[in-house]
């Protein structure tokens, strides 16, 4: 039952409606499985959550790595606190993510869109996550991450904020 794809085992897996489904849906995110059904609508709210999270955290990163990038690089003086704001933040939902988040198997998963079917699933409420490769992601802000905080350094140093001595 394998999809072509190398690293996934099955192509679909359902997690049922009981409430001991919990480990179900472990085993399925560490097999890699492409597509779970959960059916569970706790379990299936809590996943959803997770997913939420690390999405909010990796945005963050971005749009508030790229505001400390453009404030630092095109703004004069008087906006440095905001620079030395935005990058502080992003750098901390960077680091958040990598410490945290992106051990977790659910962080390869995003929810699928309302049109994607399983096949053969014959449920009343079912939500459904897709596995997705997720290294360009983390490229891509841990890269804004250390470039905003470099423009940052760069600009607690030159404006005497940072004295070494």
């Amino acid at each position: 039952m394998s999809n072509g794809e190398e690293g996934f085992v099955a192509e679909y897996g359902v997690v049922g409606d009981s409430d001991l489904m919990a480990p179900d849906l472990e085993r399925m995110l560490q097999k890699n499985v492409k597509y779970i059904g959960i059916e569970n609508a706790l379990l299936a709210g809590k996943v959803e959550s997770a997913i939420e999270i690390g999405n909010r955290l990796h945005k963050t990163a971005v749009l508030s790595g790229l505001g400390a990038l453009v404030v630092g690089v095109f703004s004069g003086k008087q906006f440095e606190t905001v620079c030395f704001a935005l990058g502080g933040l992003s750098a901390v939902c960077s680091l958040w993510y990598m410490a945290d988040w992106q051990f977790d198997p659910l962080c390869k998963y995003q929810v699928a869109p309302l049109g994607v079917q399983m096949p053969q699933v014959e449920a009343k409420e079912l939500t459904i996550i897709e596995r997705k490769d997720d290294s360009a992601r983390k490229v891509l802000h841990t890269t804004i991450s250390a470039i905003s905080g470099l423009v940052c350094l760069r600009k607690a140093l030159k404006g005497d904020y940072l004295k070494f001595r």
